[in-house]
Formats: structure tokens, sequence, C-alpha cells
């Protein structure tokens, strides 16, 4: 169960440092369980059940986009939509209206990309 939750462990994480400086699992009376910090955090990234890639070109449909803060879900082109990928967009083109990849997302298309792919062990993860 474990191995099966890894990247919502990670998604879970991932708001500490941005809007908040921490996250805690908790009763219904309120005591504290689990408790993730920005040390926790740091510690949990620096794990080596991944790898990162050397930068390559991918094809990818978004189905989810966030024009803020840059991170997406997409699907690989040759792989079916029910397999979603965690993303993160660091092109500053993001920012621009109509941008390729707002165009992209609201017409459904594909779209080539350049980026790293974070693999864990499962070898599907992240890309960035």
């Amino acid at each position: 169960m474990a191995d099966g939750l890894i990247a919502e462990n990670r998604q879970a994480r991932s708001s500490i440092g941005k809007s908040c400086t921490g996250i805690s699992v908790c009763d219904d009376n309120q005591r504290e369980f689990v408790k993730a910090d920005a040390f926790t955090k740091d510690l949990l990234a620096k794990t080596k059940d991944s790898k990162i890639t050397d930068e390559k070109k991918f094809f990818v449909r978004f189905t989810e986009l966030d024009l803020l803060t840059g991170s997406c879900k997409v699907s690989l082109e040759n792989e079916g939509p029910e397999e979603r990928i965690n993303g993160q967009i660091s092109d500053p083109l993001l920012s621009n209206q109509n941008n390729p990849y707002v165009q992209a997302f609201a017409l459904g298309k594909a779209l080539q990309v350049k980026g790293k792919a974070t693999l864990s062990e499962r070898n599907h993860d992240t890309v960035y």
C-alpha cells in the first residue's frame, strides 16, 4: 500500500514552504499522529527511490493546468488518458496570455515539451 501512495505523499508535502509551514495528520480529538515540516520535506526529497533523467522531448496532453503555480497533470501521447503524471512547468512563457500550454489544454491537443522526468520505482511520477 505504501508504494501505491508515493505520488500522493509527495503531493501532500508540495504545499509546505509555499502556502503553509507544515502539515499534520490528526484524529477527531486533534491529537497529532504525524507532522511534516520543511526539514521533513527536504529529507524525504533526498531519498534514493527516484532518479532524474536527462532532458528529452515528450509529447503530452494536459488534463490539468494551474497558471499561477505551473503545476499540471499530463498524459503521455503514447499512453492512455488514465495514465496521468504530475508535472511542473518552469517556462516563463506560461505567464503570457494565450500561451502554447493554454492552447494545447483548451484544444485537448498534444504538445511537444522538453523536460526531465523524475522516475520512481514504478518508473513514472513527475515530468518537469
